[in-house]
């Protein structure tokens, strides 16, 4: 079978797996997941080889453009203040909180344990932000886990790239913080300005194919323009995508409702099949032997990645309540137990390069952690909104 067939047939099987989950109430991406390690069991299914930044700009600026599009500003800037302390101390802490563990508990260097700890930190709400809009749950607190969500990609994939500098022993503390500061600030600066440019070429195009192709060209160009330039293409991503949401919102003139349904309608399909792409390919390279080789490890990981959450949702929860950031420990437990892993962090486990050191381990326990985070975390999360109290005023429960 050839490089084109096999995506077609893998397309098909997706899709087939995506209603099927639907039709039983089930998480799609873990759906996804197990079809995934299923395939990759079977003898003859090879696995695509691809390297490391292909993957990145094939899978990222889908997911991430789709997520920043819709995102309301407004709202979001009600809450900036959590999402900003969740999203850049609540990261760190939370690599830190999980390195520590895989260091304590399987040995690994500490620059190895950190770069899993930053792997893990950046969070993939979508089934739970989808689960709150079915029961109707506090928009503010929706609003919080999607605005962090964004952030803490970027500031995670660029502690990542440091991380992964640090083990082929080319790091240095002031120049890595350099970097990282110039990464994070630089990458906004293009998204937003190619974004601008993106919002003024529909502003005067009234036609939808060639609106849907400046959104397009404006993810993938972002993030390209960005990652060329050293700097952060996710942020990129999500800065462009956030403004020419914003301004074509704004300003009705630059495209109608009708525009802006096609455009909403194309992202959502194209950050479909980037999920489901990123969920088969770890599938597909992980294997079942690749989980059961390294049990310890798929364990200690599930372990690191809840220490690292519990961090951010208890310890950065309750500070930003006591500074004036109104956040109930109900919505402290949400923030805890809402923090799924998913297409980012697959991203981050499939971009190491064949020959990294401890990459077994770290696919193995990066998968683990995806998987449990969906499966046990993602299943119970209406249960717990409704347990808490966490519906908006005049919803009942389904």
């Amino acid at each position: 079978m050839g490089a084109v067939e096999g995506f077609v047939v893998l397309l098909i099987a997706a899709a087939v797996v995506a209603v099927a989950a639907r039709a039983i109430h089930l998480p799609y991406t873990l759906a996804l997941l197990i079809l995934g390690l299923g395939l990759g069991a079977v003898p003859g299914v090879p696995t695509p080889i691809l390297s490391s930044e292909v993957i990145l700009l094939l899978f990222l600026p889908p997911l991430l453009f789709e997520a920043s599009f819709v995102l309301d500003l407004r709202q979001l800037w009600d809450v900036r203040v959590g999402v900003i302390a969740l999203a850049l101390p609540g990261v760190l802490l939370a690599m830190v909180v999980g390195g520590a563990v895989v260091h304590w508990t399987l040995g690994l260097p500490w620059t190895v344990a950190l770069l899993f700890g930053a792997m893990i930190a950046a969070t993939d709400p979508v089934a739970v932000l989808a689960t709150f809009r079915e029961l109707g749950a506090d928009r503010r607190l929706s609003v919080l886990l999607e605005g962090e969500s964004l952030l803490n990609d970027a500031v995670a994939l660029a502690l990542l790239v440091a991380l992964v500098n640090a083990v082929g022993g080319g790091f240095n503390l002031g120049a890595a913080t350099g970097s990282f500061v110039l990464s994070i600030v630089g990458g906004a600066g293009i998204g937003l300005a190619l974004g601008w440019v993106g919002h003024r070429l529909i502003a005067v195009i009234d036609e939808h194919l060639i609106e849907m192709t400046v959104s397009v060209a404006m993810a993938y160009g972002s993030f390209l323009a960005a990652e060329t330039l050293h700097l952060s293409g996710v942020l990129a991503t999500v800065a462009a995508a956030m403004t020419l949401g914003y301004l074509g919102r704004a300003r009705g003139w630059i495209y109608s409702d009708a525009s802006e349904g096609v455009l909403i309608d194309l992202w959502e399909f194209l950050a479909f099949i980037a999920n489901a792409a990123l969920f088969l390919l770890m599938g597909l390279t992980v294997h079942v032997a690749g989980l059961t080789a390294y049990p310890g490890a798929v364990l200690t990981g599930i372990l690191a990645a809840l220490a690292g959450r519990a961090a951010v949702g208890y310890g950065v929860g309750t500070l930003l309540h006591r500074v004036k950031f109104p956040l109930r420990t109900a919505e402290r437990h949400v923030i805890f137990w809402g923090g799924l892993r998913g297409a980012v962090a697959l991203a981050a486990a499939l971009s190491l390069p064949p020959g990294f050191p401890y990459r077994a381990e770290l696919f193995a326990m990066t998968y683990g952690a995806v998987l449990f985070t969906l499966l046990f975390q993602g299943l119970t999360i209406p249960t717990l909104v409704r347990r808490l109290g966490l519906l908006e005023e005049g919803r009942s429960p389904p």
